[in-house]
């Protein structure tokens, strides 16, 4: 009896535990742009923050900059053994994006340093719905990125749903990937985030973006890099003799790449003159021919 009761405490305690890890605390919110079928607002919890938990708000983007970014997070879906490898996906489209960009800068205009950007995006069709949820916010000069649901499929009946709606950041069953940036080196790394209250975590990506947008100011022309030597330079053709213009005036002082040409012209001569006297001195001496002697006569015979 006293073993079962043993037990019995046991699974309680553990329940509770599992209960109180999975609870997340409760929040306010402000909102900032509500619609039928999407949102954006900032949250923040109840209790009083440590100066350690602060965010870096307010900040100040623009849409372009924001879209830059929302529109390379990409999503590395899971894959088993025996799966061919996909190609990662985008997190936001086209549509979402003009969405959130807008909604997202005013956001940050108005964050106080205890609140986060939650956003909530669903799509309906038939008695079916897909939930898109999570976070933004800035922390030690760094973009926080949170993907709680990515295109998650429930029903407008569901429960959970109204849990999503209270805490974007509460994962039903996680990403089933992970967060990417598309320009990789700007990605500082990925982390699970608990903050939902959930069993299933979401999925973090930090961003280094004041590198990422100062790259983006970077003039196209100057990511050029220059050739190791210079293309050949088309001299100017040398002008006549004077020989043959006589009666002219006195064109001035000559053009810098003329006298450079004449220069050459010079050289050149020189250079062949100098081959020409080597190649006399390689040349062997003549041997003088013998000396021609006239043929005997033979003597006449009596």
């Amino acid at each position: 009896m006293a073993g079962s009761w043993f037990s019995n405490r046991i699974i309680l305690t553990t329940l509770l535990l599992v209960t109180v890890g999975c609870a997340a605390p409760p929040l306010t919110n402000r909102p900032v742009q509500t619609e039928p079928s999407w949102f954006v607002r900032l949250d923040s919890q109840q209790e009083a923050r440590s100066s350690s938990d602060l965010y870096d708000h307010p900040a100040t983007w623009t849409p372009e900059e924001l879209t830059a970014i929302l529109s390379r997070l990409l999503l590395e879906e899971q894959r088993g053994i025996f799966d061919s490898p996909r190609p990662p996906k985008p997190v936001f489209s086209l549509k979402e994006i003009n969405q959130l960009a807008p909604a997202i800068q005013r956001a940050f205009h108005m964050a106080r340093s205890t609140e986060w950007l939650s956003f909530y995006l669903s799509d309906s069709s038939d008695s079916q719905m897909t939930i898109t949820s999570g976070g933004l916010f800035i922390k030690n000069g760094r973009l926080h990125i949170v993907i709680a649901n990515h295109q998650e499929p429930t029903s407008a009946t569901d429960s959970d749903v109204a849990s999503i709606r209270t805490n974007p950041l509460r994962s039903l069953k996680g990403t089933r990937g992970a967060l990417r940036f598309e320009s990789s080196r700007f990605a500082i790394g990925t982390d699970a985030n608990w903050s939902g209250g959930h069993a299933a975590a979401a999925s973090e990506l930090v961003i280094d973006q004041q590198a990422f947008l100062a790259f983006l100011r970077i003039p196209a022309a100057t990511l050029v890099q220059p050739t190791a030597t210079l293309p050949a330079m088309k001299l100017p053709q040398t002008p006549p003799s004077t020989n043959q213009t006589t009666n002219k005036k006195d064109p001035g002082p000559k053009d810098p790449l003329l006298k450079l040409q004449e220069e050459i012209d010079r050289l050149t001569r020189r250079v062949e003159e100098q081959e020409s006297e080597i190649a006399k001195l390689k040349q062997p001496p003549k041997q003088p021919l013998p000396p021609r002697t006239k043929p005997k006569r033979p003597p006449i015979l009596p």
